[in-house]
């Protein structure tokens, strides 16, 4: 069982740090510091999932501000719309909300 969690509310700006903080290579953090980032940046977004598709399909050379651009223009959609089969139910992004 699952236990829930909460993540803060972001600014814009802290959007972009925790963006820049998922690079491994300058941030040094360990994967599951970055995974935790990823959950909280995803969660801040209209549409979590497609957040998350879109920064794990990122092209590279695509700047963190285009990212985020992105995400925040994705059509709302809340977790809770999404079926067993497109999203676990043990996800992260099910089990986490935003404070």
């Amino acid at each position: 069982m699952s236990l829930q969690r909460t993540v803060p509310r972001l600014t814009h700006e802290q959007m972009l740090a925790k963006l820049a903080a998922m690079n491994p290579a300058v941030s040094g953090l360990s994967s599951d510091a970055i995974d935790t980032l990823l959950i909280q940046f995803c969660l801040n977004c209209p549409n979590p999932v497609g957040a998350m598709d879109l920064l794990l399909d990122a092209p590279q050379g695509v700047s963190d501000r285009e990212v985020l651009a992105q995400a925040l223009a994705l059509p709302p959609r809340d977790v809770a719309s999404f079926s067993p089969q497109e999203l676990s139910i043990e996800h992260p992004l099910r089990n986490w909300s935003v404070e």
